[in-house]
């Protein structure tokens, strides 16, 4: 594993993931990245973005910028003390883009969905955007993943962001923060809560709700 200061890779590992340690990490804390190396084209690619960020820009060659909802849920981790567990931006078995974060230890995945997700992105209107999340439960759930999805809104309240990132321990599939569950969601024509039509979508399933109002999904 490559030291924090200098990182060289080599060789071809196909399409295996591999851990990183972050190069430019501050405050005495190291993160990690989980990519493959098709992803790892250059250097500025193993940049800490935990501790390399500052007014919604990563401070990188091309100032790539970070959504204001990851961002957000980067402050959160740092106030929890809970940076170093997760890793930003890590490739999921079941899909062909990576997730916003991973959970070093435990595996699990998190989604931050951004007002984007509710208004319509990339020329894609809402209901588009939200049956191609659907889709993204389902395969987390049928391929044995475990995937947690945060509001944008929940960013306020940093014990329910807590209490979602600890519900996987328990052994449920899937974690819908408070605001993301009760969102409308329109399902053969008829308008349900975003909990209610991943419930209709995959059987063989239920559903509780914690203290702080989020929902968790459990396969039977």
């Amino acid at each position: 594993m490559p030291d924090g200061s200098t990182v060289r890779v080599t060789g071809s590992l196909g399409g295996q993931q591999v851990v990183m340690k972050c190069v430019g990490c501050e405050r005495g804390r190291q993160h990690f990245r989980v990519c493959t190396c098709k992803s790892v084209t250059m250097v500025s690619d193993l940049w800490c973005p935990v501790c390399m960020y500052s007014e919604g820009e990563w401070r990188r060659v091309g100032k790539r910028v970070l959504p204001v909802c990851e961002l957000r849920f980067i402050a959160v981790l740092v106030q929890l003390g809970l940076d170093t567990q997760f890793a930003l931006q890590t490739p999921a078995p079941f899909w062909r883009w990576p997730l916003d974060a991973r959970h070093l230890q435990q595996g699990y995945f998190v989604q931050i969905d951004g007002d984007s997700h509710w208004r319509g992105m990339r020329g894609q209107s809402r209901n588009q955007v939200l049956a191609r999340d659907m889709q993204q439960n389902v395969a987390a759930m049928r391929a044995g993943g475990v995937l947690v999805r945060i509001h944008t809104h929940d960013l306020a309240c940093t014990q329910r962001v807590l209490a979602s990132l600890q519900a996987p321990a328990l052994g449920c599939s899937i974690v819908l923060s408070a605001s993301c569950a009760v969102e409308p969601y329109t399902l053969h024509g008829s308008t349900v809560p975003y909990v209610t039509a991943l419930l209709r979508l995959q059987p063989n399933c239920w559903c509780d709700t914690d203290c702080r109002g989020n929902h968790r999904i459990w396969l039977l």
